[in-house]
Protein backbone atom coordinates (compact mmCIF):
# COMPACT_ATOMS: atom_id res chain seq x y z
CA UNK A 1 0.00 0.00 0.00
CA UNK A 2 2.71 2.58 0.76
CA UNK A 3 4.24 2.08 -2.69
CA UNK A 4 0.87 2.66 -4.40
CA UNK A 5 0.29 5.83 -2.37
CA UNK A 6 3.80 7.03 -3.22
CA UNK A 7 3.20 6.47 -6.94
CA UNK A 8 -0.17 8.23 -6.92
CA UNK A 9 1.04 11.23 -4.90
CA UNK A 10 4.22 11.51 -6.98
CA UNK A 11 2.27 11.58 -10.23
CA UNK A 12 -0.19 14.24 -9.05
CA UNK A 13 2.29 17.14 -9.22
CA UNK A 14 4.91 17.73 -11.91
CA UNK A 15 7.40 19.07 -9.33
CA UNK A 16 7.40 15.66 -7.63
CA UNK A 17 7.85 13.72 -10.89
CA UNK A 18 11.48 14.75 -11.18
CA UNK A 19 12.24 13.30 -7.74
CA UNK A 20 12.53 9.59 -7.00
CA UNK A 21 13.50 7.16 -4.28
CA UNK A 22 17.00 5.89 -5.06
CA UNK A 23 16.26 2.48 -3.51
CA UNK A 24 13.38 1.91 -5.95
CA UNK A 25 15.53 3.07 -8.88
CA UNK A 26 18.36 0.73 -7.85
CA UNK A 27 16.00 -2.22 -7.42
CA UNK A 28 14.42 -1.41 -10.78
CA UNK A 29 17.81 -1.68 -12.48
CA UNK A 30 18.45 -5.18 -11.14
CA UNK A 31 14.89 -6.49 -11.55
CA UNK A 32 15.73 -8.92 -14.36
CA UNK A 33 18.59 -10.45 -12.41
CA UNK A 34 16.52 -10.76 -9.22
CA UNK A 35 13.76 -12.48 -11.16
CA UNK A 36 16.12 -14.91 -12.86
CA UNK A 37 18.17 -15.77 -9.77
CA UNK A 38 15.46 -16.13 -7.14
CA UNK A 39 15.06 -19.88 -7.57
CA UNK A 40 18.80 -20.44 -7.43
CA UNK A 41 19.63 -18.25 -4.46
CA UNK A 42 16.57 -18.12 -2.20
CA UNK A 43 15.00 -21.54 -2.64
CA UNK A 44 16.06 -25.18 -2.51
CA UNK A 45 14.46 -28.60 -3.15
CA UNK A 46 12.80 -27.60 -6.43
CA UNK A 47 11.52 -24.33 -4.89
CA UNK A 48 9.69 -26.09 -2.06
CA UNK A 49 11.79 -24.77 0.84
CA UNK A 50 13.60 -21.58 1.70
CA UNK A 51 17.32 -21.84 2.14
CA UNK A 52 18.44 -21.97 5.79
CA UNK A 53 21.75 -20.49 6.87
CA UNK A 54 21.21 -20.51 10.65
CA UNK A 55 18.65 -23.10 11.84
CA UNK A 56 16.09 -21.81 14.34
CA UNK A 57 16.54 -18.11 13.51
CA UNK A 58 14.12 -17.15 10.73
CA UNK A 59 14.86 -13.40 10.82
CA UNK A 60 18.61 -14.01 10.64
CA UNK A 61 18.01 -16.39 7.72
CA UNK A 62 15.83 -13.81 5.99
CA UNK A 63 18.45 -11.08 6.49
CA UNK A 64 21.33 -13.23 5.25
CA UNK A 65 19.35 -14.58 2.30
CA UNK A 66 18.31 -11.06 1.30
CA UNK A 67 21.87 -9.81 1.56
CA UNK A 68 23.23 -12.68 -0.55
CA UNK A 69 20.34 -12.39 -3.02
CA UNK A 70 20.68 -8.65 -3.63
CA UNK A 71 24.48 -8.78 -3.76
CA UNK A 72 24.43 -11.61 -6.30
CA UNK A 73 21.74 -9.85 -8.35
CA UNK A 74 23.79 -6.64 -8.38
CA UNK A 75 26.90 -8.51 -9.57
CA UNK A 76 24.85 -10.36 -12.21
CA UNK A 77 23.53 -6.99 -13.43
CA UNK A 78 27.08 -5.74 -14.00
CA UNK A 79 28.10 -8.98 -15.73
CA UNK A 80 25.02 -8.80 -17.98
CA UNK A 81 25.82 -5.18 -18.83
CA UNK A 82 29.41 -6.01 -19.76
CA UNK A 83 28.41 -9.01 -21.89
CA UNK A 84 25.67 -7.08 -23.71
CA UNK A 85 28.09 -4.19 -24.36
CA UNK A 86 30.47 -6.71 -25.94
CA UNK A 87 27.84 -8.49 -28.03
CA UNK A 88 25.89 -5.41 -29.07
CA UNK A 89 28.27 -2.43 -29.26
CA UNK A 90 27.24 0.88 -30.77
CA UNK A 91 29.56 0.41 -33.78
CA UNK A 92 27.94 -1.85 -36.39
CA UNK A 93 31.24 -3.22 -37.73
CA UNK A 94 32.38 -4.16 -34.25
CA UNK A 95 29.04 -5.87 -33.62
CA UNK A 96 29.30 -7.90 -36.83
CA UNK A 97 32.88 -8.88 -35.96
CA UNK A 98 31.79 -10.03 -32.49
CA UNK A 99 28.87 -12.01 -33.92
CA UNK A 100 31.22 -13.61 -36.44
CA UNK A 101 33.70 -14.57 -33.74
CA UNK A 102 30.85 -16.00 -31.65
CA UNK A 103 29.56 -18.01 -34.64
CA UNK A 104 33.02 -19.40 -35.39
CA UNK A 105 33.54 -20.36 -31.74
CA UNK A 106 30.10 -21.98 -31.54
CA UNK A 107 30.71 -23.91 -34.78
CA UNK A 108 34.17 -25.04 -33.68
CA UNK A 109 32.96 -26.18 -30.28
CA UNK A 110 30.05 -28.05 -31.88
CA UNK A 111 32.41 -29.77 -34.33
CA UNK A 112 34.79 -30.74 -31.52
CA UNK A 113 31.92 -32.06 -29.41
CA UNK A 114 30.53 -34.06 -32.33
CA UNK A 115 33.96 -35.50 -33.13
CA UNK A 116 34.58 -36.48 -29.52
CA UNK A 117 31.13 -38.00 -29.10
CA UNK A 118 31.50 -40.17 -32.22
CA UNK A 119 34.97 -41.35 -31.17
CA UNK A 120 33.83 -42.17 -27.64
CA UNK A 121 30.71 -43.99 -28.79
CA UNK A 122 32.72 -46.10 -31.22
CA UNK A 123 30.77 -45.13 -34.34
CA UNK A 124 32.82 -43.37 -36.94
Amino acid sequence: MPIVVYIVVRNLWSALRVRYVHLFAWLGRITLETYLSQLHILLQSNAKHLIVYVPGYPLVNFSLATLVYLTASYRLFHITTEISAFLIPRDRRLMLRNVGILAVLAGASTAIAFTLSTRLSGTA
